[in-house]
Protein backbone atom coordinates (compact mmCIF):
# COMPACT_ATOMS: atom_id res chain seq x y z
CA UNK A 1 0.00 0.00 0.00
CA UNK A 2 1.28 3.50 -0.97
CA UNK A 3 1.21 6.04 1.96
CA UNK A 4 2.19 8.83 -0.49
CA UNK A 5 -0.60 11.79 -0.49
CA UNK A 6 -1.83 10.21 3.46
CA UNK A 7 0.80 12.66 5.35
CA UNK A 8 2.75 15.37 5.41
CA UNK A 9 6.21 16.18 7.22
CA UNK A 10 6.45 19.46 8.13
CA UNK A 11 9.81 19.82 11.02
CA UNK A 12 12.47 18.08 11.20
CA UNK A 13 14.09 19.66 14.39
CA UNK A 14 17.18 18.51 16.15
CA UNK A 15 17.37 20.25 20.03
CA UNK A 16 21.29 21.03 19.34
CA UNK A 17 20.46 22.20 14.97
CA UNK A 18 21.63 25.90 15.95
CA UNK A 19 25.16 24.77 17.36
CA UNK A 20 26.46 21.60 16.05
CA UNK A 21 28.38 21.77 12.89
CA UNK A 22 26.23 21.71 9.52
CA UNK A 23 28.19 19.88 5.76
CA UNK A 24 26.37 19.61 2.19
CA UNK A 25 24.87 16.53 1.50
CA UNK A 26 24.00 15.99 -2.09
CA UNK A 27 20.03 15.41 -2.49
CA UNK A 28 18.82 12.30 -5.21
CA UNK A 29 17.18 15.50 -7.25
CA UNK A 30 21.44 16.96 -7.47
CA UNK A 31 20.58 19.91 -5.23
CA UNK A 32 22.49 20.04 -2.17
CA UNK A 33 21.03 20.76 1.09
CA UNK A 34 23.13 21.37 4.33
CA UNK A 35 22.58 18.68 7.33
CA UNK A 36 23.48 18.08 10.56
CA UNK A 37 27.21 16.30 11.74
CA UNK A 38 26.38 13.91 15.02
CA UNK A 39 29.64 12.54 16.37
CA UNK A 40 29.55 8.86 17.51
CA UNK A 41 29.68 9.75 21.21
CA UNK A 42 26.76 12.39 20.63
CA UNK A 43 23.21 12.50 21.69
CA UNK A 44 20.77 13.05 19.05
CA UNK A 45 17.32 14.78 20.76
CA UNK A 46 14.89 15.89 17.96
CA UNK A 47 11.11 15.77 16.93
CA UNK A 48 9.70 15.33 14.01
CA UNK A 49 6.10 16.69 13.03
CA UNK A 50 4.13 14.44 10.95
CA UNK A 51 -0.06 15.46 9.79
CA UNK A 52 -2.54 14.03 8.24
CA UNK A 53 -3.48 15.42 4.97
CA UNK A 54 -6.89 17.08 5.47
CA UNK A 55 -9.80 14.73 5.03
CA UNK A 56 -7.64 11.73 5.36
CA UNK A 57 -7.25 9.12 7.76
CA UNK A 58 -4.49 7.03 8.47
CA UNK A 59 -4.60 4.32 10.84
CA UNK A 60 -0.76 2.88 12.06
CA UNK A 61 0.89 0.87 14.91
CA UNK A 62 3.85 3.69 15.27
CA UNK A 63 6.18 5.68 13.24
CA UNK A 64 9.70 4.50 12.78
CA UNK A 65 12.61 6.92 12.35
CA UNK A 66 15.87 6.02 10.98
CA UNK A 67 19.18 8.01 11.01
CA UNK A 68 21.50 7.07 8.10
CA UNK A 69 24.84 8.36 7.53
CA UNK A 70 28.70 6.92 7.20
CA UNK A 71 31.31 6.39 9.82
Amino acid sequence: TSLKGLFSIHVILFSDGRTCKQVPLKKENGQTAMVPLFQSQEYIVGEVVIEPVQGKKLEHNGVKIELLGKI
